[in-house]
């Protein structure tokens, strides 16, 4: 037909350009609303592929017409794989153009791994398209279809209506590694992933680091990638199995980014998994260390970027999970014996104050005690806000008693090489000093912003109790 000899033209073009350079990292539109005369919209240069918008309507209308009439009997792969690879560019939430790409897999006519190229091609335009992500998920199962479980394998076979239902499984997982105090759907050592029947190949590791990289990538063109991120659990999960060396390697890799991203609640809640995850297999006093670690982690952000609620809300996670450990028993600290309970009884009595001279200071615990109740007359008296400070026009400096509130805090967060379980017991206890001593640091920021994440985090640790 005349009408379609531009659309075939530009199909042509870009089916080409595909094939001429296979290092392509990189698709997005051209705006330019009119066709230039005799140039073709397909652009390519530097390993990155551009498509004119004059030419984006004209051209997928014309390919989706004609993949959708020849799918009943398509015998020309050639033509399908051309037609669903523009098509999924285009517009890749297009859940049966995917279908097709997988019939085109299961016939051997392309690889799972040029077809998770191409994903990650259209995840530079369209980096929050779920249907995408749902189909790496299931080309990895047949990458690795030893290692995923045999439900995800059931939920993912090719079919019309397979997207939507688990994409619904895999957004309720992840939503509810993050809302909820449960452990993880799949523990290692578990019945579902048995650790005794699994080895992380150097080809998994391979996988699992592309993967890792096309999440971040997703993750740093799309704030708050739900997506993306769900889908570096399920990487984690079913490929991994939840191992503890890739478990350890992301909690640091992540670290950079979510340094970078502070207002991005998907990078902390990932990270609050990982510690999650580790807590359920890892030994229990490098628990507590990472918790620990994390709470130093968090402090130093809330520091830096006081007003973001991401990071406060990241640290009531960390803090309910320091409590859950503490109260299991995870590991033997001087808290839970009788001995220094009594200890902690005594010291909050009337005559606490008499008889803190009397106690050893080598107990570590009762002795942040005795620091905490020598300092509480001040930080009930102080008020919010306002700290009391000795003002400059350029500066703000502490009063002496500031200096041995921040000393106390300070010892609280120095004593984990010595006894870690203590070390966290102290920093749990001493979260009323911190909002203080941060309200008296942070005397450049925005007041207003800072006084009310500070107010909300007050609320929630009258609610839980700590």
């Amino acid at each position: 037909m005349g009408d379609d000899s531009r659309p075939r033209r530009i199909l042509a073009d870009l089916s080409s350009a595909l094939r001429r350079d296979p290092k392509i990292d990189e698709f997005d539109f051209i705006y330019c609303p009119e066709p230039v005369v005799n140039r073709s919209p397909v652009v390519l240069e530097n390993h990155k592929l551009g498509l004119q918008t004059w030419s984006i309507k004209l051209l997928f209308n014309f390919v989706y017409k004609n993949l959708l009439k020849n799918t009943a009997a398509v015998k020309d792969l050639k033509s399908l794989h051309e037609f669903s690879c523009t098509v999924l560019l285009l517009n890749p939430d297009c859940y049966t153009v995917w279908n097709l790409r997988k019939e085109l897999v299961t016939k051997r006519y392309i690889k799972a791994d040029d077809d998770l190229k191409l994903a990650t091609l259209i995840q530079t335009k369209h980096p929050k398209s779920p249907e995408t992500f749902i189909q790496r998920r299931w080309l990895l199962q047949q990458l690795f279809p030893s290692s995923t479980s045999t439900s995800s394998s059931k939920r993912t076979q090719p079919s019309h209506h397979h997207h939507s239902t688990a994409q619904q499984a895999n957004g309720n997982s992840f939503h509810n590694q993050h809302h909820s105090n449960g452990t993880p759907a799949h523990p290692a050592g578990s019945a579902s992933h048995p650790a005794d029947a699994f080895e992380l190949t150097e080809r998994h590791r391979q996988v699992v680091d592309r993967e890792m990289d096309a999440c971040r990538a997703a993750a740093d063109r799309y704030p708050s990638n739900y997506n993306a991120w769900s889908h570096r659990i399920w990487v984690l999960k079913e490929i991994t199995r939840l191992d503890t060396g890739v478990l350890l390697k992301e909690l640091e890799s992540t670290k950079s980014w979510v340094k970078q991203h502070i207002s991005d609640h998907s990078g902390f809640n990932y990270r609050y998994f990982l510690i999650k995850s580790l807590s359920c297999h890892h030994p229990h006093e490098d628990v507590l260390r990472m918790i620990h670690e994390e709470l130093v982690f968090t402090s130093n952000l809330i520091e830096n970027f006081p007003g973001h609620e991401a990071i406060w809300y990241h640290r009531r996670s960390i803090l309910t999970l320091g409590r859950e450990c503490l109260q299991r028993g995870c590991c033997r600290v001087s808290y839970t014996t009788p001995h220094t309970l009594d200890y902690v009884k005594r010291i909050e009595s009337p005559n606490g104050v008499e008889m803190c001279e009397d106690i050893s200071d080598t107990e570590p615990l009762v002795q942040g005690e005795k620091e905490w109740l020598l300092l509480k007359d001040f930080s009930s008296a102080s008020s919010f806000p306002g700290p009391k400070t000795s003002t400059s026009s350029s500066s703000a400096k502490m009063d002496p008693v500031d200096h041995a509130e921040y000393a106390a805090y300070e010892r609280s967060i120095s004593c984990a090489e010595e006894n870690i379980g203590d070390a966290l017991a102290l920093l749990l206890h001493k979260e009323d000093l911190f909002m203080e001593l941060l309200y008296k640091k942070c005397f450049k920021v925005d007041r207003p912003q800072l006084q009310r994440c500070i107010d909300s985090h007050k609320k929630w640790l009258c609610h839980v109790q700590f």
